[in-house]
């Protein structure tokens, strides 16, 4: 071997899986652990009547709501993830719609192929990076210059915007739903052959 040319340990990825194992669950644990007890302390500790019924209802539906999302999306993301940024994914959330494009992306972009080491680390790095962009863009953007910026607008162009604003979104959402539910029935090969004939002017 050359000198000043050094190889990695042959168990480091071992180590490496071995503390992820250890140390994914306990901090998934200890974030829902803190979320669960944020959400008991505003449901009966602020003087808001609500009831352990109340609770327990609201607690179920949610349950029942996103109970097959928490199956499904651990099986379709873990492919592209791998174990270590599956940790970082859900501890963060929002995978969908930001972690996992940022994922596919580096992984393009650095040619690392999905189910690989490689490509769970380039993961992890991609997730690290959307969330300090993220971050960067909500304190500077939303917290300094949008807190400026609405100091700036009338009050009555901001009701005017609040008031239209649900129904943009619905409205925009809602096509999107129809176009992906109800698809248009395809036509058959010999139907579209026929009609090329029609438009050149060929007849059987």
């Amino acid at each position: 071997m050359a000198l000043g040319i050094s190889t990695p340990r042959s168990g480091s990825i071992a180590d490496f899986d071995r503390t992820t194992s250890i140390w994914g669950p306990i901090t998934l644990g200890l974030g829902l652990l803190i979320t669960m007890t944020a959400a008991v302390y505003v449901a009966f500790g602020t003087g808001l009547g609500i009831t352990a019924g109340e609770f327990w209802t609201a607690a179920g539906a949610v349950a029942l709501l996103l109970g097959v999302g928490a199956i499904i999306e651990p099986i379709m993301y873990y492919p592209i993830l791998g174990k270590s940024a599956m940790y970082q994914a859900f501890m963060i959330g929002n995978i969908g719609n930001k972690l996992l494009p940022a994922s596919i992306v580096a992984q393009n972009k650095l040619g690392a192929k999905a189910g690989t080491k490689r490509a769970e680390f380039v993961s992890g790095a991609a997730i690290i990076g959307a969330v300090i962009v993220h971050l960067i863009t909500l304190i500077v953007i939303v917290g300094l210059l949008g807190t400026w910026l609405l100091s700036l607008i009338p009050a009555e162009f901001i009701e005017t915007v609040q008031a239209f604003i649900l129904p943009a979104v619905f409205g925009a959402m809602i096509p999107q739903l129809l176009a992906f539910l109800i698809k248009p029935k395809s036509k058959a090969p010999a139907d579209e052959e026929a009609e090329a004939y029609a438009d050149a002017g060929i007849s059987d």
